[in-house]
């Protein structure tokens, strides 16, 4: 069984998860060099995934960061205790909390 070496960064916004989505994707793409898969959550949250090494990693924070997203601090690992040459497996999810977003119910129609 091989070790996998995983990063997870949970993030908050404030605006409509339809308005980031494309400025999260371009910044992961950035700083990891492409993006492997991006699943939307309703429209609630954005998960993206990505392969990126420790010396990448402050890079994407402050580039999300920039995007008026607060990361939390706790699920930022330190660069200095990873290995500093190898590929790390990155998931990056976002989750809005705007009034937009928290304001829309969708009630189905059902027939009958």
């Amino acid at each position: 069984m091989t070790n996998q070496k995983l990063i997870q960064l949970v993030a908050t916004s404030s605006e409509p998860i339809r308005k980031i989505t494309e400025d999260v994707r371009l910044a992961v793409s950035r700083a990891c060099s492409g993006v492997d898969d991006m699943h939307l959550l309703g429209g609630k949250a954005v998960v993206v995934r990505a392969e990126i090494t420790p010396k990448q990693l402050p890079a994407l924070v402050s580039a999300l960061e920039a995007l008026r997203i607060d990361i939390d601090r706790g699920s930022v690992p330190n660069p200095a205790t990873l290995d500093g040459d190898d590929l790390y497996s990155i998931t990056v999810q976002v989750t809005s909390f705007s009034d937009d977003t928290d304001g829309r119910v969708t009630i189905p129609h059902v027939p009958g």
